[in-house]
C-alpha cells in the first residue's frame, strides 16, 4: 500500500507539469520568442489546462490498487482478482 501511495504521489507531482505548467508556458513563451501567434492551438493549450483538476483524481484511483479494485467492484466491471499490485 505504501508503494502505491508513493507512485500516486509521484504521478500527482508530474501531472501538473504536463497539464498545467507546460501548456501555459507554451502560451506565454512561444509568441514572445517566435513572434507567431498560436491562434487555435492556444485554445487547445487552455483546454488542456482546464482539464487538469479532473484528471488528477483519476490517476489516484488508477495507481492505488485498493481504490482501483473498489471502483471496479462499485461499477461491477469484470476484473482478474490476481492482478493486484505487489505489496498489498
Amino acid at each position: 500500500m505504501q508503494m502505491d501511495l508513493f507512485r500516486a504521489l509521484l504521478i500527482q507531482s508530474a501531472i501538473p507539469m504536463l497539464f498545467s505548467y507546460f501548456p501555459l508556458g507554451m502560451i506565454l513563451v512561444f509568441p514572445a520568442v517566435s513572434g507567431v501567434s498560436l491562434g487555435p492551438f492556444g485554445n487547445v493549450f487552455f483546454s488542456i489546462t482546464a482539464i487538469f483538476p479532473s484528471i488528477d483524481a483519476f490517476f489516484v484511483l488508477f495507481f492505488i490498487g485498493r481504490f482501483r479494485i473498489a471502483v471496479i467492484r462499485l461499477f461491477r466491471l469484470p476484473f482478474d482478482g490476481n492482478s493486484s499490485s505487489s505489496g498489498d
